[in-house]
């Protein structure tokens, strides 16, 4: 009588084989990313649900979206704000779905806000990947989920009608690309820039993320660079022509007044860095020393993985750039977007720590902790048990 074959484990191992602990445990963390995933979700879509009225600010802007054609949100705006047009065009597709015979069920509030909140929703995964293509540490990347997906401010605005969700999604997809990718072409490379170049309609600080990943490729391949520029130049002048200058004709004196205060010069760079700094790591509870510690990272970034310090150098150096000359305001909120990359460069830190000791172990729920109790007080939960 012929023996039984013996049943083999994913790796050759028998069926009855016991997992490695190290093993084990991987498969754990990897869950609990996962499980940091879900809790993202569930947060960003009680945030949207929970808020089902416009604000005053939303409101003219819902206004021409929902009263305007698709060519004509390419023109300013009637009030005195400035959103990237291919943004407003999704979601006036979006507002659409509430003429339909199930969607009007829905509060058209809803169908407005939904970019925001699938870019939020969005950006959780791909900014996990982007983390495994930089981070070999289960641990680094639990940490570094936890800090992005526990952040108020990136909860905060899944629920408005605002292009601030979609930008931080830009930044992490620009960021993948530019990280990951390297075209064997030079008509590949000017292609895929071309594409990716669209994303400025889509988000204005795409044109900032572009300038840092032009910044990688210089530093691979000068020719490569002169056709990924040459992409660039074409886009942006479309760009500027249809959009940007009527938006300076129409809106631009009212602007520069309303925003003077958040133009760099001498002698308030340092407090509009202090600010954009809050802004950014108020997951913490000492913002400064957190900013310190991204500091770190970016100087072991610059040894370790020299593409995401000249993408992040460059890119601060163009913001910079415009703001001195006027065309862009250095508000807190529009340096939301650089959030994944100070992110990284916080796991970076945390990376020097070994695989196997219990500091890098015990990371993740000193964030978890810091984070849930920055989470609560964002949202006026503990204040309100205080009071009571």
């Amino acid at each position: 009588m012929a023996k039984k074959r013996k049943k083999r484990g994913k790796n050759g191992q028998g069926a009855g084989s016991i997992v490695p602990p190290k093993r084990q445990s991987l498969a754990f963390v990897c869950r609990l990313i996962y499980l940091v995933i879900v809790v993202g979700i569930i947060l960003r879509i009680a945030a949207f649900t929970l808020n089902p009225v416009l604000s005053d600010a939303e409101t003219p802007i819902a206004a021409d979206i929902l009263n305007r054609d698709f060519w004509g949100l390419f023109n300013p705006l009637s009030i005195h704000q400035v959103m990237p047009p291919l943004f407003l065009s999704l979601v006036k597709c979006c507002s659409l779905f509430s003429q339909l015979p199930l969607g009007d069920c829905i509060n058209t509030t809803y169908w407005l806000r939904f970019v925001p909140l699938s870019a939020g929703i969005l950006s959780l995964f791909l900014f996990y990947y982007l983390l495994q293509n930089i981070f070999a540490s289960k641990f680094v990347q639990l940490t570094g989920m936890i800090i992005f997906v526990l952040n108020p401010v990136l909860i905060k605005y899944t629920s408005i009608l605002n292009p601030v969700s979609t930008d931080v999604l830009t930044t992490i997809i620009l960021l993948i690309y530019f990280v990951k990718y390297n075209p064997d072409s030079y008509t590949k490379q000017f292609y895929q820039v071309l594409i990716l170049s669209v994303f400025a309609l889509f988000s204005y600080p795409a044109i900032f993320i572009l300038a840092g990943g032009l910044g990688i490729i210089i530093s691979r391949d000068f020719k490569k660079f002169l056709c990924a520029f040459t992409a660039f130049a074409v886009v942006m002048i479309f760009y500027f022509v249809y959009h940007i200058w009527g938006v300076m004709e129409i809106h631009g004196a009212t602007l520069d007044s309303s925003m003077s205060g958040y133009f760099i010069t001498a002698s308030n760079i340092t407090d509009l860095c202090m600010g954009a700094a809050g802004k950014i790591f108020n997951i913490f509870i000492l913002p400064l020393i957190a900013a310190g510690v991204a500091a770190v990272g970016f100087l072991l970034a610059c040894f370790r993985d020299s593409k995401i310090a000249i993408f992040s150098a460059v890119t601060l150096l163009a913001v910079f750039t415009l703001s001195y000359l006027h065309l862009y305001g250095f508000t807190p909120e529009t340096l939301v977007f650089f959030i994944p990359v100070m992110v990284i460069f916080v796991c970076e830190f945390f990376d020097l720590f070994p695989a196997d000791s219990l500091v890098i172990k015990i990371l993740p729920v000193i964030m978890l902790v810091l984070c849930s109790y920055y989470l609560l007080i964002f949202y006026g939960i503990i204040p309100q048990l205080l009071n009571v």
